[in-house]
């Protein structure tokens, strides 16, 4: 674990965050290893919003794949280039709803998109 992780910090300038979450949760190891490794590579506030998704039961494959399939998502646009208000929004609860998780996992991926509690109720899971 200690050389595949030297491995990575040596290819940070040449591969994304998120293909070293990718190889991290790919790795035949315990959860507890995959979180020790995240953490080295995560910022303190990636990492929080993992811990809480794993804390709803979240595993690390299935919080990765949250990531890579979110990634990159952009608001929809308006004729005049202008971002949908609520569309990009619209785009992660599909994802995020499609998933085979309980209501509390699917809470917690919301959460950790950056969404507020006091939105939940937008989601199609409840």
């Amino acid at each position: 674990v200690v050389v595949a992780m030297q491995d990575l910090e040596a290819e940070t300038d040449r591969v994304s965050k998120l293909q070293q979450y990718t190889a991290i949760a790919d790795l035949p190891m315990a959860e507890a290893d995959k979180e020790s490794a995240l953490a080295l590579v995560m910022s303190d506030s990636a990492y929080e919003k993992y811990q809480s998704a794993r804390s709803a039961g979240v595993s690390t494959g299935d919080y990765v794949w949250f990531l890579s399939a979110t990634d990159g998502l952009e608001a929809d646009k308006d004729e005049n280039g202008k971002s949908i208000s609520g569309s990009r929004k619209a785009k992660i609860l599909r994802v995020i709803d499609r998933m085979d998780l309980s209501r509390s996992q699917k809470d917690a991926l919301f959460l950790a998109a950056g969404y507020s509690e006091s939105t939940l109720e937008d989601a199609p899971w409840r």
